[in-house]
């Protein structure tokens, strides 16, 4: 039976590369992946952007062609389920990237665990748009199917 998966085994340092990281190193990497997180919301809002045009498009062409019957209640319900979850996404990626309240720190140990803190809640915050936007797009490509069903009755 042939494997999977081939799990690489990562050899031992040798050296001077087994000396501890610098607190300087700690934050730089904590900077990169706030970083990061800040990108990604960018990214996540401008698929919501996306996403919103997409459905009151098919919305407003709904109510053009004034269709009548239970499907077109099920197609509006998944379409603005899908718009409040969009919504939600928006909420959280500006959640994620708002500024934190001003907090002294004396010392560098502080400063470490602070803006280890900062980086989960916006991590979390990210993570829950993330979810956001996976519902609202299950739920606009449900609607889009049901609107197919609908259009080629």
């Amino acid at each position: 039976m042939k494997k999977l998966f081939k799990i690489n085994k990562i050899s031992e340092p040798k050296g001077d590369l087994i000396t501890p990281l610098a607190i300087e190193d700690y934050l730089d990497a904590i900077k990169e992946n706030r970083d990061r997180v800040r990108l990604h919301s960018s990214q996540l809002s401008n698929i919501c952007g996306l996403l919103l045009s997409a459905i009151f498009i098919v919305i407003f062409f709904l109510i053009k062609e004034d269709y009548n019957g239970i499907l077109i209640k099920v197609i509006y319900a998944t379409m603005f389920g899908g718009v409040f979850f969009l919504i939600t996404t928006l909420l959280f990626t500006i959640l994620s990237t708002s500024l934190s309240k001003p907090t002294a720190v004396s010392n560098v140990g502080e400063r470490l665990n602070l803006q280890i803190k900062i980086y989960n809640s916006e991590y979390k915050k990210l993570k829950l748009g993330q979810i956001s936007l996976i519902v609202s797009i299950g739920l606009f490509f449900l609607g889009l199917l049901f609107f197919l069903i609908l259009v080629n009755k």
